[in-house]
């Protein structure tokens, strides 16, 4: 008697594959059925439970607990939030140098404007006889003090310098001329040739 197959759907009970037991579920490698994904398949959801024979989650990890990988060289920016420099918090608002992030000036950094804000503190005139020693202009400096001017009202050159001023070193302040300079707390002192002459010193602080 031929034998023949009908159009009838014929149910198969797939046992061995090469020989070999197969049976459903899990198995190693070497006892499964080799198959090939199709030319369109279409998304595979997959689970990353491990990495590197290493279990890994969701969420931020230290370096060695991390998956490697690198910026593409067509990256588009990435927002950063520096919390720390050199291994030390920072925060915005300006600080003193110690706090601080060290920066350095471009070697062809254009002229920088500056806008001085003006004295808002206190200004005190004295009047002071300079004699033939050295004598400093005033005797009691102006706390905080920025700016110095002295005035010659005397009828005789007066000469500015420091401690060791002599007439023939110091700076000559003809009778009604007048010396100015921001010279902060420094100190300058006064002698004239013979006798005595006024000066009358402006301090604003």
């Amino acid at each position: 008697m031929a034998n023949f197959l009908t159009s009838d759907n014929t149910t198969t009970n797939l046992a061995q594959v090469g020989g070999a037991n197969v049976a459903l579920g899990s198995t190693t490698g070497a006892n499964s059925i080799p198959v090939v994904i199709a030319s369109d398949q279409g998304d595979v959801p997959v689970n990353i439970d491990k990495y590197g024979g290493t279990a890994t989650t969701l969420g931020q990890k230290a370096s060695a607990a991390s998956i490697p990988t690198v910026i593409a060289s067509d990256q588009s920016d990435i927002p950063v939030n520096i919390d720390k420099f050199g291994g030390t918090a920072t925060t915005l608002g300006q600080k003193v140098m110690a706090s601080s992030i060290p920066v350095v000036l471009a070697s062809d950094q254009i002229p920088l404007s500056t806008n001085q804000a003006g004295f808002a503190g206190t200004v005190l005139t004295t009047s002071v006889s300079v004699g033939t020693t050295a004598t400093v202009l005033p005797a009691a400096s102006l706390a905080n003090r920025k700016t110095l001017v002295v005035h010659n009202s005397g009828s005789a050159t007066i000469f500015l310098g420091g401690s060791g001023v002599t007439t023939a070193n110091g700076m000559p302040i003809l009778k009604g001329s007048s010396f100015s300079a921001d010279i902060g707390s420094a100190l300058i002192y006064g002698i004239v040739a013979s006798g005595t002459q006024t000066a009358i010193v402006m301090e604003i602080s």
